[in-house]
């Protein structure tokens, strides 16, 4: 079976990973895994080493393609995650902020079927050309995103309205974009999927613990605590701190020498211009006769 690619990277380094491979049961028969990584390709480049292995694995111990499909996953969350704690034992942080979402695609040419099994808001579509020439699209996979009204549903009813949010907050935020006149969801404000391979730091309570064991034994971490209700006085402590290190900030007339500087700035920019337009009018009453000199139209 032929294979084409054609790839666009957000990111540089690319985070993405994909592989091809002819599975080896029957003639025509083709696994595909393709692996949308973030926060570093520490994730997607696990999975295109092990998740398709895995896949084979399964169907060694007699697992339908189905189920082959589901146990690849699983077990390429599990290998990560216990890589994951296995480095923290080492003081080694590589790769907790790393995740993917991810397709794998088993394509049967001689039953002509498909399984799709995904994670994560990456799509795999479908494209078919009837007797007319005219393609259409079919959908093959179900995003996992919070702009799903089921996945939010999934998320709350699962883990609650203010789940894994220190001192409350809604577990799935809203913000209207002007742009596209619609609501961006995000799982407490930082990612837009809500299924993922890998992102150890998200999925595990003792994730400060993790971070914790990295601070030297001789530093000490001040404590940070914010909730909604907190806000507008951790603002004013910040102010403090910052008037307290920076004490020049605190003096009336810094802001007015910041706010002169600023008027003279606009003064000047005015005058560039009003001294443009002059020039540009002046030279525009001078026009060139046919002795080669220059006379004056006024």
């Amino acid at each position: 079976m032929a294979v084409s690619t054609a790839e666009v990277a957000a990111n540089a380094p690319c985070e993405d990973r994909m592989e091809v491979r002819d599975t080896g049961e029957t003639a025509g028969q083709t696994i595909i895994g393709l692996f949308d990584g973030h926060g570093g390709a520490s994730a997607s480049q696990f999975c295109v080493e092990r998740t398709l292995d895995f896949f084979m694995a399964a169907r060694d111990e007699g697992m339908d393609v189905a189920k082959a499909l589901s146990a690849c996953v699983s077990r390429s969350e599990e290998g990560y995650l216990a890589q994951c704690r296995a480095r923290h034992a080492k003081r080694d942080s590589r790769g907790v902020l790393a995740g993917t979402c991810a397709l794998i695609v088993h394509v049967d040419k001689l039953a002509r079927a498909i399984s799709v099994a995904n994670v994560g808001d990456s799509r795999a579509v479908l494209a078919e050309r009837d007797s007319f020439g005219i393609l259409s699209a079919s959908p093959l996979s179900f995003d996992h995103s919070a702009q799903s009204d089921y996945e939010r549903h999934r998320l709350v009813s699962t883990f609650g309205e203010a789940a894994g949010k220190a001192g409350g907050g809604a577990i799935v935020h809203e913000e209207f974009d002007e742009y596209v006149g619609d609501y961006n969801r995000t799982v407490h404000g930082l990612t837009m999927f809500t299924r993922s391979i890998g992102d150890f730091e998200l999925k595990h309570n003792f994730a400060a613990e993790f971070f914790n064991g990295l601070v030297p034994e001789d530093k000490e971490l001040p404590p940070v605590r914010s909730t909604d209700r907190q806000d507008r006085s951790n603002t004013q402590q910040a102010r403090k701190r910052l008037r307290a290190h920076l004490p020049w900030l605190a003096r009336p007339h810094v802001a007015l020498v910041l706010k002169l500087s600023c008027i003279h700035l606009s003064l000047a920019i005015s005058f560039l211009f009003l001294f443009i337009w002059v020039w540009d009018q002046r030279t525009h009453r001078w026009t060139k006769n046919g002795r080669g000199s220059f006379t004056s139209r006024m």
